[in-house]
């Protein structure tokens, strides 16, 4: 079976989604299943890795860390899915991958997922402003 990950951001140093994604890639191999993720980079390039393909198209860098690049390209990232023909279109972004996604129709499964580490909602012991929650009684 073949798997294409639409997703928002694959940077190169390393991060929550590449280090998900490339766990993902490893499993589908070891399975015979072939997944390819589509993410923005630096310039047009495929990159083999873990048993999958990285496919990357040019996205400006993002200000906060310029090893992160906006997906703002949807005519290429639907190009990349309609070259790949796909059984499985897998979008883990709620913004302009999902956009380029809902516009392809001869995909025979799609699905979303959504990971997330909304660290600003998990009350950390070693802050003080959580120091009245842990010492109440």
């Amino acid at each position: 079976m073949r798997i294409l990950d639409l997703c928002e951001f694959y940077s190169e140093r390393g991060g929550g989604v590449r280090s998900y994604l490339t766990k993902m890639l490893g499993a589908a191999s070891k399975r015979g299943h072939e997944l390819i993720v589509v993410a923005p980079g630096t310039k047009e390039e495929v990159v083999e890795e873990n048993g999958g393909r990285i496919i990357r198209y040019p996205g400006p860098p993002m200000p906060y860390d310029p090893t992160y690049h906006a997906p703002l390209r949807l005519d290429r990232m639907r190009d990349l899915v309609l070259e790949a023909k796909p059984d499985v279109l897998q979008v883990s972004s709620p913004f302009l991958p999902a956009l380029a996604a809902a516009t392809i129709k001869n995909i025979p499964l799609q699905t979303y997922i959504y990971h997330s580490d909304p660290i600003y909602i998990i009350p950390i012991p070693s802050t003080p402003m959580y120091d009245p929650l842990l010492t109440a009684t």
